[in-house]
């Protein structure tokens, strides 16, 4: 197969989008991604991840739109996927530069029908749609603000974001006999500490809960950021900082629910990780991927930041249930999982390249 050329005009990069680059570079493409410094927050590693059909470039080696400009035409892709309209550099090259590159939007925002989201789609609409000649969402929900930037269905696809399912249910399969025999009492966070995750509401439930009722469980919490420094100290919650997805089985190995209490997510690809694990789930109503990912009592419970004390409520009910049922579960959120993939990612790419 000739190696196909596509560049990716990226912000942060993390775990998952690596695992997708990496893959479609395994699978016949030339995969170029200019992107932001690593973020000190979340410092995904791009050692030997650069290999002959994959390489990064560092964005604030392009600090003028003549500079993008001038390396795009150059490295001439097939194909160039724009990460919305929050970076300024990119979103004029894609829409100030008079140039015949196929260019696809990528959009994770959901519709939320605000007077600034009906300004800017009629802005977009107007000006800026026809610098695109489609766009990746991550799922359903997703397509509604597409529509209304004034893109036909035909010109939508589901799928941009995708866990590496490869590696985590490889997790799920060395990790689900243990559990089966012997079930860990034990929640696992993996996310940012940032306020809009609600970890520090996570944490004081989790603490009343276990103190009023005096259960014998803990809470893992895997992650860094703002919070850090201002994080909890209990003797029932464990803090690990960051760490590398590929080094998450042992953790995984030895917790039981996975919780994700973020009061805004417009999907939340870690949902997809620790579904594809094998875990049952405990997350909040606003996570954008929980219609794919949880049905409510068969995989895990959803709770709503707005109802007084209904994380608290969940998190007791959760502890309550038999390690059967919690097992089981486990086994409903591995099926949950395969709806999407990294294959299925691949398939969408090659949609737009052909």
């Amino acid at each position: 197969m000739n190696n196909k050329t596509v560049l990716f005009l990226f912000t942060e990069l993390s775990g998952y989008v690596l695992a997708c680059f990496n893959y479609a570079s395994e699978n016949g493409y030339n995969v170029h991604v200019v992107n932001y410094p690593i973020n000190s927050d979340a410092p995904f590693e791009l050692e030997n991840k650069e290999k002959n059909s994959l390489f990064f470039h560092n964005k604030n080696h392009f600090n003028t739109v003549d500079k993008l400009y001038n390396f795009v035409l150059e490295l001439d892709p097939g194909l160039i996927f724009v990460s919305g309209w929050m970076d300024k550099l990119y979103f004029k090259f894609s829409t100030e530069k008079n140039n015949s590159f196929k260019k696809i939007l990528l959009l994770d925002n959901t519709w939320l029908g605000s007077l600034k989201q009906n300004l800017w789609s009629r802005l977009f609409n107007y000006r800026f749609k026809s610098a695109f000649q489609g766009v990746w969402v991550p799922g359903e929900e997703h397509k509604t603000y597409a529509n209304k930037l004034g893109f036909k269905d035909l010109e939508i696809q589901n799928g941009f974001y995708t866990c590496n399912t490869n590696l985590f249910n490889s997790f799920y399969l060395s990790t689900h006999p243990q559990k089966k025999s012997n079930f860990p009492k034990r929640f696992l966070y993996v996310g940012r500490y940032d306020d809009v995750k609600g970890i520090t509401q996570l944490w004081n439930s989790f603490i009343n809960v276990v103190e009023k009722n005096n259960f014998n469980w803990e809470l893992w919490c895997v992650g860094t950021g703002k919070l850090w420094d201002s994080r909890v100290k209990h003797p029932l919650i464990k803090h690990f900082g960051f760490v590398q997805p590929e080094n998450l089985k042992d953790i995984i190995q030895d917790t039981g629910i996975y919780v994700l209490p973020s009061k805004y997510e417009p999907w939340g690809v870690s949902l997809h990780e620790m579904v594809s694990s094998g875990m049952p789930i405990l997350i909040s109503e606003n996570i954008g991927s929980k219609i794919y990912f949880l049905k409510e009592k068969i995989n895990g419970m959803s709770f709503s930041h707005s109802k007084e004390n209904d994380l608290e409520n969940k998190i007791y009910s959760m502890i309550n249930l038999s390690n059967k049922e919690l097992f089981e579960m486990g086994q409903e959120s591995v099926n949950l999982s395969n709806k999407f993939s990294l294959d299925s990612w691949l398939d969408t790419l090659n949609k737009f390249y052909d």
